[in-house]
């Protein structure tokens, strides 16, 4: 007998798990649910997340001669991946798989694989794969399935622009200095390097300082010194540049919620320093960035100068338009290039030099071909153009985390600019930010997954609404 109109109105909620509704002291507004309406991890498993995320990003173990011993971040990243597996109904997503942010990391995973055997060096590329690529992607998988609630997104946030800060405080106390007075990473990253962490991590301190829910907010203007101290020591004309588009990007591109008076004061002090450069910059880093377009300047006459380099890797896409030349070869690619070892012939040179990209978009291009290669340009500033128009959205509403959205989009223009000059395409820092701001996607949606539109995109989805009905119901 068919069930009667009542009868199926009353049976509409039946076999469907609720959504937890978190509670709040009296007197306070009760943080609002997860769009996905998951418990979300045990405490365990977020903390061993997070002491690996720290870990990998900070390096502080590689100080400490018992931690590198007994190799902790590989303990820690083992027990990540079980306890996320153990724990998945609670943490993951039902959609995950549906995310185009996977789909288009699993393309640049499927090309690395594809292009082993055509490789310059195939077992360079199978020992990088298997010893550092698959092994960040996994590790960042686990931290975007916590990220993706809202109870850890903050703790997440902490635990970066902890590691980044700590990064930045043992590079001021080792004081490695190269041979031209710049200031290194401590022992495990160069000038360069060490600008982009101290880039990425500015940012996320800055959201620590401005929200007005975090305890002991003026930490984070004091904490600010160290890695702007690290910048400016490291000499980096990328990392300057990162910092200066990062200041513009907050002044033109960022909306501020209503009533955020810290957001304007960020905004004045923002316009303060740009106009104030001049006075406060070091003159060494004065003197770097006015050589930066000079003629005469190494990068532009050096056959091992950035431009040439790049002029050589698109050579390299272009030549191997599928699969490249292969993962973490284009230094194996410059070694045995035939054209260089004929003018190193000609000019009695005895050998070559085997030279980075210097550039992460030109890296991916060249060694994982123009498929892979736009993938990783298109991951990153689709993730960029989302990032900004949520937090502008969720700022519109008067919503609390916009300020945490912006300043995560901050960090991934800090990434994209400095990594114009650095070989940074499959290392872990980048995809911790990505993993960061889609894990902010999934946790600010609509309760019971309902999709959230953009504005002004004719009913179009972004990055973080899960693709379709039928996908919404069942995450």
């Amino acid at each position: 007998m068919p069930a009667r109109p009542h009868m199926r109105a009353s049976m509409r909620g039946v076999g469907r798990a609720p959504v937890a509704r978190p509670s709040a002291p009296r007197g306070q507004r009760a943080p609002e649910p997860s769009g996905h309406g998951l418990p979300g991890p045990s405490t365990w498993v977020a903390v061993v997340i997070l002491a690996g995320t720290f870990l990998s990003i900070s390096r502080v173990h590689e100080h400490i001669g018992i931690l590198s011993a007994a190799k902790v971040p590989l303990m820690l990243f083992a027990l990540s991946i079980v306890g996320v597996f153990n724990e998945r109904h609670r943490i993951v997503p039902r959609f995950w798989s549906r995310e185009w942010y996977m789909k288009t990391i699993g393309v640049m995973l499927f090309i690395a694989i594809i292009g082993i055997p055509t490789a310059v060096l195939s077992l360079t590329a199978f020992n990088f794969l298997k010893g550092v690529f698959l092994k960040d992607l996994a590790g960042t998988f686990c931290l975007w399935a916590i990220a993706c609630h809202k109870k850890w997104l903050p703790w997440v946030a902490r635990t970066v622009a902890g590691a980044g800060w700590t990064a930045c405080l043992l590079a001021l106390m080792v004081r490695n200095l190269d041979n031209t007075g710049r200031l290194n990473g401590a022992y495990m990253y160069d000038a360069n390097d060490i600008a982009l962490v101290a880039c990425v991590t500015m940012p996320i301190l800055l959201w620590h300082a401005l929200d007005q829910t975090q305890r002991f907010r003026i930490m984070g203007l004091v904490l600010l010194a160290v890695p702007l101290q690290v910048l400016i020591q490291s000499g980096s004309r990328g990392g300057m540049l990162g910092l200066a588009t990062m200041l513009v990007t907050l002044l033109f591109f960022v909306r501020s919620p209503q009533k955020a008076t810290a957001m304007k004061f960020a905004r004045v002090l923002t316009v303060g320093l740009l106009l104030t450069s001049p006075i406060w910059a070091p003159a060494s880093v004065k003197e770097r960035m006015t050589t930066m377009f000079a003629e005469d300047d190494y990068n532009r006459t050096s056959e091992t100068g950035r431009l040439q380099i790049w002029r050589r890797g698109a050579v390299y896409a272009l030549t191997n338009p599928v699969t490249g030349v292969g993962i973490n070869n284009f230094s194996a690619a410059e070694g045995y290039n035939p054209e260089r070892q004929r003018e190193a012939d000609r000019l009695g040179v005895g050998g070559l030099a085997w030279v980075t990209a210097h550039n992460s978009f030109v890296q991916a291009w060249a060694e994982l071909g123009l498929i892979g290669g736009s993938a990783f340009f298109y991951l990153i500033f689709r993730t960029l153009r989302d990032a900004l128009s949520l937090a502008s959205r969720r700022a519109r509403q008067a919503k609390n985390d916009a300020i945490l959205g912006s300043t995560l989009a901050l960090s991934l223009v800090g990434f994209g600019v400095t990594g114009l000059f650095l070989s940074f395409a499959y290392y872990h820092i980048v995809y911790v930010l990505l993993a960061m701001i889609h894990g902010y996607g999934v946790s600010v949606r609509e309760p019971h997954g309902r999709t959230v539109l953009k504005r002004g995109t004719g009913g179009r989805r972004s990055m973080m609404a899960p693709q379709g009905r039928r996908s919404a119901a069942r995450a």
